[in-house]
């Protein structure tokens, strides 16, 4: 990257099938178009009249693919109109989001400390289920809570694939900071949001299709009375075996419709274990299900073995 432009990303793919200098299209739109449309978010956003958007030049070399993003918004009327300040933080402003999403890997995040004020900028410390800790400032945290970028960080995450790309350098420097992620397969899975599986909810829930749950834990967090057939929508937690985090159709005893309810309303005091059967759609993940049974999440104690 050259010292001369006030900001500048560098976004470095690697892997089988960059070797050659070139990458495919379908991969370079999605790399062209998330670093695009974050642009246009975070102008928005900051009600900032976006008159340039970022140049983007693109190069390559041997054993991987490079796109270079630079913007340079400069002049007395882009300054007036704070444009300049934005162009000059907004890879940064990416970077930050990125290393959130890879802090937090889908769990939640939450404040562990009251805001700290430094320099004139409130900052935030943020902890993960992990017990680690982050500080940004608090306006990264609220775009965080808002999924701002989500979609175009998974644009510029989803050409990594196994056997075909195995890496992501994003690097970008700022008046303030220069700095350096790296994503791989395994972190892919914390930036990419997947399509929600399309459920037909007027199909009859067949028992001779499905299979019986492994002991899942998450939270009951919808209940719709005219959807007969699938009244509850399941939410998984964290990484668990026949699911990903999405909201789950969910059949039930029309006799337990009630109890089931009183569970719903419990929702925000912790996590169940569900019991019964589910259908598993083409790729093998759980698309409905039929619940029998649930049980509190307890913590287990010192007297549990006894």
């Amino acid at each position: 990257m050259s010292n001369n432009d006030p900001s500048e990303v560098l976004l470095e793919y690697k892997g089988p099938a960059v070797e050659d200098g070139f990458i495919s299209a379908d991969r370079m739109i999605q790399a062209v178009s998330g670093i695009n449309n974050a642009y246009k978010k975070f102008a928005a956003k900051k009600k900032i009249p976006v008159s340039k958007l970022p140049e983007l030049r693109l190069s390559t070399k041997s054993g991987s693919w490079e796109l270079i993003g630079v913007i340079a918004a400069v002049g007395y009327t882009a300054d007036k109109l704070g444009i300049t300040e934005f162009s000059r933080n907004f890879f940064g402003e990416v970077g930050t989001q990125l290393a959130l999403k890879l802090f937090a890997k889908k769990e939640e995040i939450k404040l562990a400390d009251k805001p700290q004020i430094e320099s004139g900028v409130m900052y935030v410390i943020l902890i993960n289920s992990k017990g680690e800790q982050i500080k940004v400032n608090a306006e990264a945290w609220e775009f965080f809570k808002s999924k701002l970028i989500d979609k175009e960080i998974s644009q510029l995450v989803s050409p990594i694939e196994e056997s075909k790309i195995d890496t992501l350098k994003y690097a970008y420097k700022t008046p303030r900071a220069n700095a350096e992620i790296s994503i791989n397969q395994q972190d892919r899975q914390y930036l990419v949001e997947e399509e929600q599986p399309k459920v037909d909810l007027d199909e009859d829930f067949d028992d001779s299709k499905a299979e019986t749950l492994p002991p899942l834990k998450g939270r009951l967090v919808a209940y719709n009375a005219l959807a007969s057939k699938y009244p509850f929508q399941f939410q998984p937690k964290g990484e668990q075996e026949g699911v990903k985090k999405f909201n789950i159709p969910c059949a039930v005893d029309e006799d337990d419709v009630n109890k089931f309810i009183e569970l719903l309303k419990k929702a925000r005091e912790g996590n169940f274990i569900i019991n019964g059967i589910g259908i598993k759609d083409d790729s093998g993940l759980f698309k409905k299900m039929k619940i029998t049974n649930v049980e509190e999440d307890r913590k287990p104690t010192l007297f549990d073995d006894e």
